[in-house]
């Protein structure tokens, strides 16, 4: 392989090894050795229909993310040069087919959905010959899927991909150059893994009081636990890396909420579990107008974890930003009432570290709810920095450590990076490529100015919002609260 031998300059073991221990600098090397590399990867590996509804600088990203974390963790072991770059090639293509499976279910998932609203209309579901599976089991097939196309070779990913594509066994074979025979073979092997997977994939058998027990037991959140049996689900309403969220029914008071389902393979997965578990207990006992609302942390029967939380009906930021200009008033307003949440969540010792328009919720009231907690942390656990968040709105000591800790003026830059997108209609930097951005944030370079953007944004917003972007923390508003004050004056004035 191509990376093997150019490793044969560069000590590969010497960096994973230097990174391990807390070089932060190693952590560099090893980014921007590959990161090219593997974009041409991402993109050799899509085909024309999915290259137009994924992103390769995502997948990558979201790979190298996933690599730093496990192997802080140590998760991985690199033992000879090539290693890491046959690592970090695994990892990205793992990202990519699932991305790409997301992509190919979706349409499916949509029209399993109003056959289930149909049912539920004609009373099918009563006769017992309804043919399309719950939701749950949905889930578990999906997630079953996923598992399945990590046991094969990159080559057998392909061409079950291309198969639920509905291509042929001959284009296939054209389409890898590869021959027909071989084709039948990866075909052959994907059923034999599915096949012996099965039992394993069943529901263990126990008390159900038993289950519940456990399961609260390793939450965190005291009698919190429930059977996704208790929830109706309705439709697919978001996607994220680590899992899904439903619109749902709760059976039993007949309440709306939405489900947030940890994929199914990631159960194992400590880190991604401690994260998930740790967004439902920062949340259990909060009681803010401005912060999503858990409701419960429960397991399915089959074993995944999910999180039921109010349901907020209107969208998010980033919709009203993709409909067209954003009025100044609302866009103040907005960022406001999140700052609000934000220190609130502050003030019980929860930094969020992900804020942008997407996260920002708009309620029946057109009030913003600021939700995904997945990447938070205590206030206290300020120096475990960890590379995660989404670029765009990442401030600059989320990317290089050496600039300080993570603390309240982390989350002062995200609330003025979601500001900066509502009035302008474009993030802070806006670069060619996601390694491009990222030395952006760190540089010395300065976003372009509001008023240049955005020419009728009063001289005293745009003051505010180019002081929430310093670069340096300490340059910042020192909190949310303080960001929030002077944007309502701003209103009044």
């Amino acid at each position: 392989m191509t990376g093997s031998n150019r490793d044969s300059q560069w000590d590969s073991v010497q960096s994973f090894d230097r990174f391990v221990q807390g070089n932060e600098s190693a952590a560099d090397e090893i980014f921007h050795r590959y990161i090219k590399r593997l974009m041409l990867l991402a993109r050799s590996r899509l085909s024309k229909k999915l290259a137009s509804r994924m992103d390769p600088e995502d997948v990558v990203m979201s790979a190298y993310r996933s690599f730093f974390l496990r192997a802080r963790d140590d998760k991985f072991t690199i033992e000879k040069e090539g290693d890491l770059w046959r690592l970090l090639v695994e990892i990205s293509l793992h990202k990519l087919y699932r991305g790409a499976n997301y992509h190919l279910a979706a349409k499916r998932s949509v029209d399993a959905e109003v056959a289930n609203v149909e049912h539920e209309k004609t009373g099918a579901h009563r006769s017992g010959k309804s043919r399309e599976p719950s939701p749950d089991l949905a889930m578990m097939a999906a997630d079953e899927l996923e598992k399945l196309m990590r046991g094969l070779q990159p080559v057998g990913r392909r061409v079950v991909q291309l198969r639920l594509q509905g291509y042929s066994m001959t284009e296939i074979a054209k389409e890898l150059e590869i021959s027909d025979r071989t084709v039948r073979r990866y075909t052959a092997k994907a059923k034999s893994l599915l096949l012996e997977d099965m039992p394993r994939s069943q529901p263990s058998k126990g008390k159900p009081g038993e289950k519940k027990k456990t399961a609260a037991g390793r939450s965190g959140v005291s009698g919190s636990s429930a059977s996704l049996g208790d929830y109706r689900l309705l439709k697919q309403i978001a996607v994220g890396a680590t899992g899904k969220v439903y619109r749902a029914t709760h059976k039993p008071t007949g309440r709306t909420v939405a489900i947030k389902y940890l994929r199914k393979e990631l159960i194992r997965d400590r880190t991604v579990v401690e994260r998930f578990d740790r967004e439902a207990t920062f949340l259990k006992d909060m009681n803010h107008a401005n912060v999503i609302t858990v409701h419960e942390l429960g397991v399915t029967p089959g074993g995944g974890r999910f999180i039921a939380m109010k349901l907020v009906p209107n969208g998010d930021l980033r919709e009203q930003i993709a409909q067209g200009p954003v009025s100044i008033d609302d866009a103040v307003r907005w960022i406001s009432q999140a700052a609000d949440g934000v220190h609130f969540a502050h003030s019980r010792d929860i930094l969020h570290c992900d804020l942008k328009p997407a996260n920002l919720l708009l309620d029946e009231n057109r009030i913003v709810v600021v939700t995904d907690f997945g990447l938070a942390r205590a206030v206290s656990d300020a120096f475990n920095i960890e590379f995660a968040g989404t670029p765009q709105f990442m401030a600059p000591e989320q990317i290089d450590a050496f600039r300080g800790p993570n603390d309240e003026r982390t989350d002062v830059y995200g609330l003025g990076a979601s500001l900066y997108n509502l009035l302008t209609g474009q993030p802070v930097f806006q670069c060619e490529s996601t390694t491009e951005l990222l030395g952006t944030i760190v540089s010395a370079k300065c976003p372009l100015p509001v008023q240049q953007l955005r020419p009728d944004v009063g001289e005293s917003l745009a003051n505010l919002v180019h002081q929430a972007l310093s670069k340096q923390p300490e340059a910042r508003q020192a909190n949310a609260g303080i960001l929030a004050d002077r944007l309502r004056a701003i209103i009044s004035t």
